[in-house]
């Protein structure tokens, strides 16, 4: 387990001991690996770190910088000297710019303090002499720290505020948790541990994964996938998007890391199951049966989102078979969540899939969800009149995840 997979709070982030016990059972030699959804990089960098060239994707611009960050080392001298003219820099009060930093936000999710401290850290990089290298990772710890230190709950990523009671009485520094986040990444930033494979992050769409030109670090196919999709459309499940562009925000102010604000809704759109129309229906125009997946009926509000996520999921799967050697593995880590009430049996979906695509299922293991922060069950009538919470109503939230082993 690596220190600096923990550089920022991003959600469901898989196991190291996950990664790193499939990465070395089913990646031999010096294998090309992919995740195309990698989110904040832990497959890629633990399969780097063992010696395998590794391409991750992702759709969200955060989730790409914050993968780009675990492949930095910088040295010890180098990171005293960081850290003592930040310490400097915070003592003298210098002349700071105003930045936005909640651009095209109604409400306020910094208080006027860390608003002041926000633009001081900003104003810090800008001023400073710092490698790319140096910029990412200061920017990656800054964003952390702008989820610590914003008004929504620390207890989830949605973004939902502290009431004003709350807000009233938060006393959390900007300044404080930056440096203290900072030399929490001191010992994974400076020691020698770089990968021993090649490293690459890339910001782009899986669903049109066969575009991208020179894919794979020797511009062959890949030898393995491991990754662990979406478990259903992002405006419902973590909302990739919301808390996000609260970071974006902020670090769209940093002048030459060229990242720009993305609304939340706008990640959300493109994320699986986003803002697609669902009249071109691949699951009925590929034979697939939605009763098979999924058992809301018509009336059910969630339908469309159901129908737009399978499609999209339909296409990504499709999309990364072809770039994966024939006697090559993929692997996808997956769990059945809920749905406008109802179980989505992602892995059933993914099964068939990738049958369509010449690649079987061989073998299906399970593995307990550990440390889940979530009831055991949810009443999935809780909105509606006369709903009296009986136990045909409760239904179990996840509580497991299904590992895929396909082989064609």
């Amino acid at each position: 387990m690596n220190q600096i997979n923990f550089i920022h709070p991003y959600p469901a982030m898989i196991p190291d001991q996950v990664s790193e016990g499939l990465i070395s059972e089913f990646a031999h030699n010096k294998a090309t690996l992919l995740d195309p959804f990698c989110g904040s990089g832990r497959i890629v960098f633990n399969s780097s770190l063992l010696g395998h060239d590794s391409v991750g994707i992702d759709i969200n611009p955060l989730a790409c910088l914050i993968a780009k960050s675990k492949n930095i080392n910088i040295p010890e001298p180098r990171f005293s000297e960081i850290y003592d003219s930040i310490l400097l820099f915070r003592s003298s009060n210098s002349n700071i710019s105003r930045y936005d930093v909640e651009p095209n936000r109604k409400v306020n999710w910094f208080s006027e303090q860390n608003k002041n401290e926000l633009c001081q850290i900003i104003e810090y990089i800008n001023q400073n002499i710092v490698s790319y290298e140096e910029l990412v990772f200061l920017s990656t710890v800054l964003s952390a720290t702008v989820r610590e230190v914003s008004f929504c709950r620390n207890d989830q990523w949605k973004l939902h505020r502290l009431s004003k009671d709350k807000r009233d009485r938060l006393t959390v520094s900007a300044w404080d948790v930056f440096l203290r986040r900072l030399m929490k990444m001191e010992g994974a930033i400076t020691t020698n541990n770089k990968p021993r494979g090649s490293y690459s992050i890339l910001n782009g769409d899986t669903k049109n994964l066969c575009d991208f030109p020179g894919l794979t670090p020797r511009d062959q196919l890949f030898d393995i996938v491991i990754t662990s999709p979406p478990y259903g459309d992002s405006k419902t499940t973590v909302q990739y998007g919301a808390m996000s562009s609260l970071c974006l925000g902020v670090l769209m102010n940093i002048k030459d890391l060229n990242i720009t604000f993305i609304s939340g809704q706008h990640i959300d759109n493109l994320c699986l199951g986003g803002d697609q129309p669902y009249s071109n229906n691949k699951l009925l125009h590929d034979g697939f049966n939605l009763k098979d997946y999924w058992h809301g009926g018509q009336d059910n509000s969630a339908i469309s989102r159901v129908i737009s996520f399978s499609n999209d999921l339909i296409e990504s799967t499709s999309q990364i078979c072809k770039q994966v050697k024939r006697d090559g593995t993929i692997i996808f880590v997956v769990s059945r969540r809920l749905v406008g009430g109802w179980r989505y049996y992602i892995d059933k979906l993914l099964i068939d899939t990738m049958n369509k695509n010449g690649w079987f299922i061989s073998e299906v293991r399970r593995r307990k969800i550990i440390s889940k922060v979530a009831p055991a069950y949810i009443n999935r009538l809780a909105r509606l009149k006369g709903n009296n919470n009986s136990r045909y109503s409760r239904v179990p939230t996840m509580r497991e995840e299904y590992i895929l082993i396909f082989n064609a």
